[in-house]
This record gives C-alpha cells, sequence and structure tokens, in this order.
C-alpha cells in the first residue's frame, strides 16, 4: 500500500522555510484551539497583538501574542483535520515555535465518561493518512514520554480531574461506522478525534513537544449517537488548562 512507502531522508520540494522565515522574537509556546468561538473572544477581550498571518486560499489565519505572567505565548486557531492542523504546525516551527499546546473535543467509545471530562490522549490509532508521512507505517502511535510527564503534572498539581487513554484519530467521522466502532473499541480506545495520531507523527519527526488534550462531547458507546452539545461543556475552562500546562513546561524547561 502507499501508505507504507514511508520516505524517512528524501528532499522536500516545499520547505515552511520557503514561506516562513524563523522571527526572532517569536513565542516559543503555542496554544493552538479548535474552539473558534473561544479563540475569537479572548483575542477580541484581550485586544492581542497579531504577530502573522498564515494565510492561504481559504483565508486569514492570524497568530496573536498573548502575554502569560511573564510568559511569552502564541494563540491560533487550529484547523480541524490533519492535513491542514500539521501543516499549520509545521509553518509554526519554521517560524520559531518549540513547544504545541492543541486542543478541543473529540467523542467518547465508552458510555460511563461523562461528558465535558479532560483527556489526555496516551496512544493513537492511526486512521488517517497525514501520519504516514512523518513516521514509519504502524497501526498506533504513543505521545512522546516527556510530554505526557508535563501534561500528567499539571493536572496534578493543580487539581485538575482528568481522563488518559487511546484514541482513534479519523479522517472520516462520517464514516465511524458501527463495526469499526466495536473493533476500536475492542482495541481498547476510549477516545476519538481527528487529529492527534498526526500530531504524534509530526512532532517525532520533527523533534519537537506535543501536548494535546480534549475536552469530551459527544457518545458513540449508545444504540443511538448522542451528541452532548458543545454548549454543555465548560469550553473557557480548557484555556485556563492550557495556560497551566505552558506554565509547566516553562517551569520544567526553563524557557525564557
Amino acid at each position: 500500500m502507499l501508505l507504507e512507502n514511508f520516505d524517512a531522508h528524501g528532499s522536500e520540494i516545499i520547505q515552511p522555510t520557503q514561506l516562513f522565515q524563523p522571527l526572532n522574537d517569536f513565542p516559543k509556546i503555542i496554544i493552538a484551539t479548535f474552539f473558534g468561538d473561544l479563540f475569537r473572544k479572548f483575542v477580541s477581550d484581550n485586544k492581542l497583538e497579531k504577530i502573522i498571518n498564515l494565510g492561504s486560499i481559504n483565508g486569514n489565519m492570524n497568530v496573536y501574542r498573548y502575554h502569560l505572567d511573564g510568559i511569552d505565548l502564541g494563540i491560533i486557531m487550529a484547523p480541524i483535520g490533519a492535513p491542514s492542523c500539521v501543516a499549520r504546525l509545521e509553518e509554526l516551527n519554521a517560524l520559531g515555535a518549540k513547544h504545541f499546546i492543541t486542543f478541543g473535543t473529540c467523542g467518547v467509545l465508552d458510555s460511563t465518561i461523562d461528558r465535558g471530562q479532560i483527556v489526555i490522549p496516551t496512544t493513537a490509532i492511526r486512521d488517517e493518512g497525514t501520519s504516514y508521512h512523518y513516521q514509519p507505517a504502524s497501526d498506533e502511535i504513543a505521545i512522546d514520554s516527556a510530554s505526557l510527564a508535563i501534561l500528567r503534572s499539571t493536572f496534578i498539581k493543580n487539581n485538575i480531574s482528568f481522563e488518559e487513554g487511546k484514541t482513534w484519530s479519523t479522517d472520516a467521522f462520517y464514516r465511524e461506522t458501527t463495526q469499526k466502532f466495536v473493533e476500536r473499541k475492542n482495541a481498547g480506545c476510549k477516545f476519538v478525534d481527528m487529529e492527534t495520531s498526526a500530531i504524534f507523527a509530526w512532532s517525532k519527526f520533527r523533534k519537537v513537544s506535543a501536548y494535546p488534550f480534549f475536552t469530551t462531547a459527544d457518545n458513540l458507546d449508545s444504540s443511538e449517537w448522542e451528541r452532548r452539545s458543545d454548549f454543555e461543556i465548560n469550553i473557557p475552562t480548557s484555556l485556563k488548562v492550557a495556560f497551566c500546562i505552558a506554565k509547566e513546561i516553562v517551569e520544567g524547561e526553563r524557557i525564557e
């Protein structure tokens, strides 16, 4: 199969640095949220400084600067889906970022997991295409141990209740069939998302640090799909969690 043909050493025809040169004062830590309304409100309420526009034919995608207790952060809205998400992370890395905190919602494959629960994905099933361009073919990929330690330490220190476990990263949420659900649950998956396995693979290939977490939303473990509206989730709490992670990164890595 084509996805098994991983080219680890081939020269890249198009490189992110051809489009975006490193900026001396670009933040080393990026917070990338999939929550569009949260992102827009936070930027507006805090009158954030725009650093750069990672625009495409889809339109603008601005990176903003935010100062958190002396920590310089980059804030961006992450695009949904592995290819677009990883492409933006590539560009942020080219500009100078090294640590990437990503957060959004995930579905659950276990009905006992409540909505609104903070989740650490420790392993991801690679049911998407992007990761195979960054790591050799395999069914699963794990989070970097140092990143996992940072996430766990953050949540424990700040008394944040959390779940952790395997996620199913898929490109096609409208093709999450009953049979696939059973197979993934039997394989140990608790969650389902669209980007995590690609983020893990990309971060390992580029030798940068990724810290993904979720807030649980819809439930697949039912006779009928349970949407569990996002309005029932305390989304602003996720941003506070991201800030806690950033502080833990600085404490552990001594980032200025």
